[in-house]
């Protein structure tokens, strides 16, 4: 039978992954890939993938939570949870106000960086700790 602390972390993996695609517009405007549908169709794209990182987050912290001792008693617990919680928030936040951003590319660019960085974060303390 499988580890079930490996399926969260294959969960995700597969959310750090889809993550990858918020950066579609980001990319399309940086290399000039237009044509008549293109940027409907990349916003498209980078609100599912959103959507989908959003849903495999919530699968990977429901499964590690459960599956796992937790120690209160230790700071890293709060520093790995609490930063996976913060870029979860994040991403709800983009995902709610992904209509209005999708006007100014600009803000969305940064908002997709920080969201970025703080996955980045969140996976380093994993590994680190």
């Amino acid at each position: 039978m499988l580890n079930p602390n490996s399926i969260a972390h294959t969960v995700g993996v597969l959310s750090l992954v889809t993550s990858l695609t918020i950066l579609f517009p980001t990319l399309v405007n940086t290399f000039k890939i237009t044509t008549s549908n293109s940027n409907r169709l990349t916003l498209k794209i980078s609100h599912l993938g959103i959507l989908l990182t959003i849903c495999l987050g919530l699968i990977h912290g429901l499964l590690i939570t459960q599956n796992t001792n937790i120690d209160f008693y230790k700071i890293n617990t709060y520093w790995i949870y609490g930063g996976g919680l913060f870029v979860f928030n994040l991403l709800i936040f983009l995902a709610f106000t992904f209509s209005e951003l999708k006007r100014d590319l600009k803000k969305l660019n940064y908002f997709n960086y920080a969201v970025l960085l703080l996955l980045v974060c969140h996976v380093g303390t994993k590994i680190i700790f």
